[in-house]
């Protein structure tokens, strides 16, 4: 079976990363020796700068393969935007943006994680580990970057060429010892995620704002290019204009400090598995 590690280049998936390219007797100690034969990094083409940089370093230490879910390589950004600026709604990539629901807001069912990142890692594990058209045996070990502290977010394979691997959660490691550790050996903390993902809780929005004030730009200007196709369309099919956070107000006139409850806290609510790691 071939070992192959869903590589966001953030803080849980470089710190195993770092414990395989250390040969890190811990993490050898729950893979059975084992490290992974390759890296794949989905790239979104969203993802903050700090995020791309970390990518670069590692991709000096460990064999990494960057796939895509387009051909041309083109953003989510561009594929969602461009789809509704062409006046299309139909094959949009929708992120969770928040929609009107009676007296409150609800996140749109998203389709980005699916088609930029499951497609795309789906697609280079089966060519990498050669896995035959309606394989029924188990050819692949992928191993995702979840730490115990977000152990709801691990589910089982539905495909029976692959089996899932968590050793974070093997190890007993959580968030916080990852970035312990890469600090120990000189490595920065970068988020993994697209700079205007609205999984986001206050408290990252408005770090984003005050210490990334040029990633917090970028998702203001998302916002505004989304918000002009959709007000270009003739008959929107969503209920309402989608936002990034849940106020529905433009991002950029959000109070983040306004006591809200913090219901969307970052990636727990993602359940794929490959976003925010």
């Amino acid at each position: 079976m071939m070992d192959l590690c869903s590589f966001g280049a953030g803080v849980q998936s470089s710190a195993i990363a770092l414990l395989a390219h250390n040969r890190d007797s811990r993490l050898l100690e729950v893979t059975g020796g084992e490290v992974p034969a390759r890296y794949l990094f989905a790239d979104t083409g969203d993802e903050p700068p700090e995020v791309y940089e970390q990518l670069e370093r590692f991709e000096s230490m460990v064999p990494i393969d960057r796939v895509y879910r387009y051909e041309d390589r083109r953003s989510l950004a561009d594929q969602l935007c461009g789809r509704l600026e062409s006046g299309a709604q139909t094959g949009v990539t929708w992120i969770p943006g928040f929609v009107e629901a009676g007296a409150t807001s609800a996140p749109i069912q998203r389709r980005c994680t699916h088609a930029m990142k499951v497609e795309a890692l789906d697609r280079a594990s089966r060519r990498i580990a050669k896995v035959p058209r309606g394989c029924k045996v188990p050819m692949v070990r992928t191993w995702l970057g979840i730490s115990l502290d977000e152990i709801s977010r691990c589910k089982t394979s539905r495909e029976p060429w692959r089996r899932f691997f968590y050793p974070l959660i093997e190890m007993g490691w959580r968030r916080g010892r990852c970035i312990q550790y890469l600090r120990e050996h000189g490595f920065s903390i970068a988020r993994s995620a697209c700079v205007y993902c609205p999984f986001r809780s206050n408290r990252e929005w408005q770090r984003m704002r005050t210490e990334e004030p040029h990633n917090f730009a970028s998702a203001v200007a998302f916002e505004q290019r989304l918000h002009k196709a959709y007000d270009a369309l003739e008959e929107p099919a969503l209920r309402s204009k989608p936002y990034l956070h849940r106020t529905r107000d433009p991002i950029d006139q959000v109070d983040f400090t306004g006591g809200q409850i913090e219901m969307w806290s970052a990636m727990e609510q993602e359940c794929s598995g490959v976003c925010g790691v």
